[in-house]
């Protein structure tokens, strides 16, 4: 970031790249002074950019103020300098959305799977030992249904987030945004953990101990289709959701990308 002093006014800062257009174009003298940000000695951007000038001779320079501050002369009512912000910097998010773009649309698709097969298995099929048998598995869709609408909203957001290009221009608030984005990657992390555990963790409930030649069609019924789809009942809401928290957190942080320092 560079400050000029031209025609006894402090302007900027300005990125270097906006200096040297308006420096070829003829906007801003070789003889202008400027310092770089975190600097105290100004200098003729002729001895800045020396590359960019021309061998022609220059005019003599003007002295340098005494400090980056406005100073007119006496004579003269006090003229007040005016800052300039900087030219916005913005982010590529091209690849991004179409990444989260895609992630979106899967879980979409996914979440219409679900909702139709547990459509297509609300309905009885007349067989109460059937249905019972089937008990499960409905109960398995649902859960995954739930589990993949909430990751379809949260790929959404992330979504969404890609077009938020302009890069935070506070550092304090960048770090802040960050920190919490990286508290919901972590939130989505602990939520796989939380459906692994309870797949590892999983207890049938229609175990009886009743010897099985005593247990009646019905319980039998229940008891076979839990025991294929129970231990999968609570990871199918936990999972999506995780990976959705996941999704979400990686777009936040990016969004929060810090900007690259000027050369």
């Amino acid at each position: 970031m560079i400050y000029i002093y031209k025609n006894d006014q402090q302007s900027g800062p300005y990125e270097e790249h906006i200096v040297l257009e308006q420096l070829k174009s003829g906007v801003l003298s070789p003889n202008d002074l400027a310092v770089r940000h975190g600097e105290t000695r100004w200098q003729p951007l002729s001895d800045m950019f020396p590359e960019t000038i021309a061998a022609a001779p220059l005019p003599p320079p003007v002295s340098a103020p005494m400090q980056p501050a406005v100073t007119t002369p006496r004579s003269e009512p006090r003229r007040v300098a005016v800052i300039e912000p900087a030219a916005p910097l913005y982010r590529k998010t091209l690849l991004q959305k179409i990444f989260f773009g895609l992630v979106f649309l899967a879980s979409l698709a996914a979440l219409a799977g679900a909702g139709y097969l547990f459509w297509r298995m609300a309905t009885g099929s007349g067989d109460l030992q059937a249905d019972l048998r089937n008990l499960s598995f409905r109960i398995l869709v649902r859960n995954a249904a739930i589990g993949l609408f909430v990751a379809a909203f949260l790929s959404f957001i992330a979504f969404l987030l890609t077009f938020k290009r302009k890069i935070i221009a506070s550092n304090a608030l960048r770090i802040l945004v960050r920190a919490v984005f990286i508290f919901v990657l972590l939130l989505g992390v602990a939520e796989f953990g939380i459906g692994v555990y309870s797949y590892l963790t999983y207890t049938n409930p229609y175990v009886s101990s009743v010897k099985a030649s005593d247990q009646n069609e019905l319980l039998k019924a229940m008891q076979e289709g839990e025991a294929v789809t129970g231990p999968y009942e609570s990871a199918v809401i936990h999972l999506p959701i995780s990976a959705g928290l996941v999704i979400l957190g990686l777009s936040g942080i990016l969004m929060t990308k810090r900007a690259k320092p000027t050369t």
